[in-house]
């Protein structure tokens, strides 16, 4: 097979997505990093099938795929032993599933050969099974009975229970499904020949039991913001990761420019190895009415750039005030209330101090807007005698509140969202137009979709799913129109690569068609990098690749909260930036409100329409594509889209709407399609 320079340059950017998205949970007595001893590679006994049947990414293969054991295997500076990988290959090569029993090894004989262990546990890209299964907590068990120096990698798509085995664990690396260099980046990052920056995308408590109280009711306590909130025990808070290294921050502070937040800090490497990189993280918490409120919420982060022992580095963030208000259903819109907002600063959400903090002091209403759902909200209460602290707060509160900044409460205007008038019905006439009169200038595109029957204009702004495509394999097609001249434009899918088959066969079984695909990590292993530019890079590859094997148009994962991580505001960057590198090349249709849950409005609007709404304004994607149920009538396309977000984009829908609003949505449409190639003179 003949490597291009474009799969070389990819398998490059996935081997530095895999290596920036992992996450060194544990890491006690120096378990990590495996170095030589006396100039030899470490010794190692590596369990676990997934060490063979890494799982590398979401309904895809790609061209590549390096496993644990081949990137461990391939590092100079470790040995796996042989005799037992050789057995695990035979295992995977015999068994489809299931773990390997270890009643045929000799551990004696391992431990006695081997210098430490590393235990690899695997589930597939889809899985939503966060428990060990017995065999796994028994094969753990006898590892750690043998090895005092044992690392346990977890090779998932987001959590899995290990609280009935951490504590026997020297070291805990959290791989997720890493892209098709996951095994070679693992194995650098083991080796300490690069260094861990990812940091935890979302919150990893004790135990599933947990994980199923939190989910129990959608509201505004999700992930850290309930098991803070309520004082939950967690074994890895939200933004948690460590370095080899060792980091500071000093001389943080909070400040107030009329109404812009600014904060900023220094971070240090006071280490005297290795070398870190560090995510800076700010907070803000609201008065709490009635323990409506989570006890903080993320706001921004930067991570800093590499940092030697003993350099520093200065990082600043700024932020309209306005950020920190609520959404109050009494008023229709949000509000800033009445009391102290304190802004915290750390490097996870359970090592924060609080920097500063703002007084505001009458309440103010920031916007207002026409309601969305009626009845009533069961959210749940959290009582602030039960939530999560530490031994400095009250003292830090104290003094950043006697020293609080004021709000100029003069210069807050609140706004309201402008709807402006509904659309009318274009004009009909007798004639029948098509896109050569629009390109002649003998009828304009408003008066082409005027002569368009209901149901071509349903068809053109319908689902592409299935649709017939040029390119086999593709997720669908553009609804072609051959009475206006209009034919049909590939739509590729994406989550963590291409999504096509990787070769095409004839009836003869020769391969017609053979496609290189690269695989990049997913999207909740991607956001474990809290990297802008790491993001936008793999963007970049995805629509690059999707160009070169003939899509025109290419879907990716939706911006629901939970696609990247709990945190709305992490997930609508992440969605954003991801979006924004697809688009230097093709046009992305983004799934829109596939998760949209029933909860309240409050829920609604700080959760779920919040991260869509980051999302729209950092990516501007050229299409939405609406859930099944949403019409272009509903309330969410016309009032919140289009009014309060000011989305101009093209949208696709399967549900009923009025013929009024599908000629607005068909103009848009047209308007890409065109652009695009899709008219055929």
């Amino acid at each position: 097979m003949e490597i291009s320079a474009r799969m070389q340059e990819h398998s490059l950017l996935a081997k530095s997505a895999a290596a920036g998205s992992m996450v060194l949970l544990k890491n006690v007595q120096n378990t990590l990093p495996f170095l030589p001893e006396n100039d030899q590679p470490l010794s190692l006994a590596v369990f676990g099938v997934g060490q063979v049947r890494t799982v590398l990414s979401v309904d895809m293969k790609p061209w590549r795929s390096v496993s644990v054991l081949e990137g461990l295997c391939d590092c100079s500076a470790v040995k796996p032993d042989g005799l037992l990988a050789h057995k695990y290959r035979n295992f995977a090569v015999n068994n489809t599933t299931g773990e390997m029993p270890l009643d045929s090894i000799s551990m004696d004989e391992l431990a006695g050969e081997n210098a430490a262990a590393v235990v690899v546990i695997s589930r597939k890209g889809d899985s939503d099974a966060t428990a060990l299964t017995p065999l796994e907590v028994d094969m753990i068990g006898r590892i750690t009975d043998y090895f005092t120096r044992t690392v346990l990698i977890i090779n998932t798509p987001s959590y899995l229970d290990i609280g009935p085995v951490s504590s026997l664990l020297g070291a805990v690396v959290y791989m997720g499904i890493a892209g098709q260099e996951a095994g070679s980046a693992l194995a650098d990052l083991l080796a300490g020949e690069t260094i861990f920056s990812g940091r935890l995308a979302f919150s990893w408590p004790v135990s599933g039991e947990q994980l199923e109280e939190m989910n129990h009711v959608h509201d505004v306590f999700s992930g850290y913001r309930f098991y803070d909130s309520f004082g939950e025990d967690v074994l890895y808070p939200f933004g948690f990761g460590l370095d080899y290294g060792t980091s500071t921050l000093s001389a943080f502070s909070a400040g107030l420019d009329g109404s812009t937040v600014c904060v900023e800090a220094e971070v240090e490497n006071v280490g005297e190895v290795y070398p870190v990189r560090s995510v800076v993280q700010v907070y803000f918490s609201q008065p709490n009415q009635n323990g409506t409120q989570p006890l903080y919420q993320l706001d921004c982060f930067q991570k800093t750039t590499v940092l030697l022992p003993g350099d520093t580095q200065k990082v600043e963030f700024s932020f309209p005030v306005t950020e920190m208000s609520l959404f109050q259903k009494s008023s229709n819109g949000f509000v800033l209330k009445e009391g102290h907002y304190d802004i915290r600063i750390g490097t996870n959400c359970r090592s924060t101090a609080i920097a500063g903090s703002i007084y505001v002091p009458k309440e103010l209403i920031v916007s207002t807007m026409r309601p969305l759902l009626s009845g009533e909200s069961n959210d749940r209460l959290c009582n602030n005698m039960d939530s999560y602290t530490y031994a400095t707060q009250e003292e830090e509160q104290a003094t950043a509140r006697g020293r609080a900044m004021r709000l100029p409460t003069r210069q807050m205007l609140g706004k309201s969202v402008r709807y402006g008038k509904k659309p009318v019905q274009f004009p009909r006439a007798d004639d029948q137009w098509n896109l050569a009169h629009v390109a002649e200038n003998a009828c304009t595109l408003q008066e082409l979709v005027a002569s368009l029957s209901t149901e071509d204009l349903t068809a053109l702004v319908s689902n592409w799913k299935g649709n017939d495509s040029d390119v086999i394999g593709a997720w669908g097609a553009t609804t072609p129109l051959a009475s206006i001249g209009l034919g049909a434009l590939a739509v590729g899918n994406s989550v963590s690569g291409l999504q096509l088959p990787n070769k095409i066969v004839d009836e003869e079984g020769h391969t017609v068609i053979r496609r290189h695909l690269s695989a990049f990590p997913s999207p909740s292993a991607l956001a474990c990098s809290f990297d802008r530019e790491l993001m936008e890079a793999v963007g970049v590859a995805m629509g690059r690749e999707a160009l070169q094997w003939g899509m025109s148009v290419l879907r990716v994962s939706t911006a629901s909260v939970g696609a990247f991580s709990e945190d709305p505001v992490l997930n609508g960057l992440c969605a954003g930036w991801l979006i924004a590198g697809c688009q230097r090349y093709l046009p992305v249709v983004l799934p829109c409100f596939e998760n949209l849950a029933e909860c309240s409005e409050k829920t609604q609007r700080e959760m779920d329409l919040l991260s869509y709404e980051i999302a729209l304004k950092v990516g501007q994607p050229a299409v939405l594509e609406l859930a099944e149920g949403y019409g272009l009538d509903a309330p969410l396309i016309g009032e919140v889209l289009r009014c309060q977000y000011h989305y101009k984009g093209a949208i696709t829908t399967t549900g009923d709407s009025s013929r009024v609003s599908l000629e607005q949505a068909a103009v848009v449409m047209l308007q890409l399609l065109v652009a695009k190639g899709a008219y055929r003179p």
